[in-house]
This record gives structure tokens, C-alpha cells and sequence, in this order.
């Protein structure tokens, strides 16, 4: 919830998680970090928690982690892989956001080999021809690293600055409420209006597209 900063409701994962309270229980626990579209950045005290969740219960925890290459400082992004690599701990990423190749199929998984091993099994039958961009993108990085890091940089330093920018104007023009991202590309707001199609409504009649979030 945007009072709370979208902080994670533990009540709500372990019902689902354990299975309690008249929740289902998950097999498997999907986590966006950055979020998707709020920008939250997991800490790794919560992190390290969800992890001991996921564990007891018995439950399998991915973590989509495409954005962890756009989080914005002081925020620093953590991953339950910097520490170990548990069975049951599944972390994806990819390079569609942070270098703008959408569609290129370069996206990997991290985890334990006993974990990688059986994923394979299920991956080799469906995922035969390897596009020949894997090959760009490898090249890319064991050759130009350095440059992969500068254009972190530049691209961190482009959307906060878009983002103040846009910020403003809005709440200057709609009277709507910012909700500061700790990372990804997106902004998220909070308006005043009685809907949120009221809002988008609102906005188009100044020439602004909104994506209800």
C-alpha cells in the first residue's frame, strides 16, 4: 500500500505461503525486485526472511530481479544469491530493461546446480534454437564491461532526472501526489479524483497518457 511505502505485508505472504487462515497454500512465490511498477527496493533484512519463509514451508521462490541493474542511490539492490544458493530460491534476470534489448532472448536463472539440473529437463525439449544475439551479448560483455558500467551510469542519472521533472509537473498540473521510486523506470502517483479512469480522463484532457497502476 502506498500509506505504508509498499512495504511488504508479512501477514498476507505467510497465510499464503503456510497456507492459513483459509489461504491456499503456494507452491511458488513470486517476487519483483525492484517492484514492478511500484520501484521498491526489497532490503535484506526482508529479503533474508522471505527466504527463511519460503524455506520451512516448503515453497518455491522466484525472484525476478530484471531491474536490479536500475536502482537509484542510496538504495542498493541485495539478492539471497550475493550469500548462497538455496534449492529452492530461483532468481531471474535479463538485459530488456537496463540496455533496451527487448526480444533478444537473453534472459538467465540463478541457482543451486541441483535446482539448474532440473530446470533443464523441462527447458531442452521447449527452448532448442539459441538466438545468435546470446553471442552478441556475451561478446559485449567480456569485451566492453567498462562501458556496460558508464552507461549504468549515464542511464540512473536520465531517469531521476526525467523523473523530477516529470514529478513536478504533474502534481504542479493534476495536484497528484509522487510516490518516489527506489529504482526500475517507472513513477507511480496518487490523485485526489473518485476513480482512477477519472484521473486518466483528467490528464488526456491535457495531452497526458496515464497508465492506471
Amino acid at each position: 500500500e502506498p500509506e505504508t511505502g509498499f512495504k511488504p505485508n508479512w501477514e498476507a505472504i505467510e497465510n499464503g505461503v503456510k497456507g492459513i487462515n483459509g489461504e491456499k497454500k503456494l507452491d511458488v512465490l513470486i517476487v519483483c525486485n525492484p517492484s514492478n511498477p511500484c520501484g521498491r527496493v526489497w532490503t535484506k533484512e526482508e529479503m533474508d526472511k522471505l527466504v527463511q519463509i519460503t524455506k520451512e514451508n516448503d515453497c518455491v521462490l522466484l525472484l525476478d530481479e530484471c531491474y536490479s541493474d536500475m536502482v537509484w542511490s542510496p538504495n542498493v539492490h541485495y539478492s539471497p544469491i550475493q550469500d548462497s544458493l538455496e534449492d529452492h530460491v530461483i532468481v531471474i534476470r535479463g538485459f530488456s530493461k537496463v540496455l533496451g534489448c527487448q526480444s533478444w532472448r537473453v534472459g538467465f536463472a540463478i541457482s543451486s546446480s541441483k535446482t539448474i539440473a532440473s530446470l533443464m529437463h523441462a527447458q531442452d525439449p521447449i527452448y532448442i534454437c539459441v538466438p545468435w544475439l546470446q553471442h552478441a551479448i556475451g561478446a559485449y560483455f567480456s569485451e566492453h564491461l567498462d562501458d556496460f558500467v558508464n552507461h549504468k551510469k549515464i542511464l540512473s542519472d536520465l531517469i531521476q532526472n526525467n523523473w523530477k521533472i516529470l514529478s513536478e509537473g504533474l502534481a504542479n498540473a493534476f495536484g497528484w501526489k509522487p510516490l518516489p521510486p527506489s529504482g526500475s523506470m517507472y513513477g507511480m502517483f496518487t490523485h485526489n479524483e473518485e476513480t482512477d479512469m477519472e484521473a486518466v480522463k483528467k490528464a488526456l484532457e491535457k495531452g497526458v497518457g496515464v497508465c492506471p497502476g
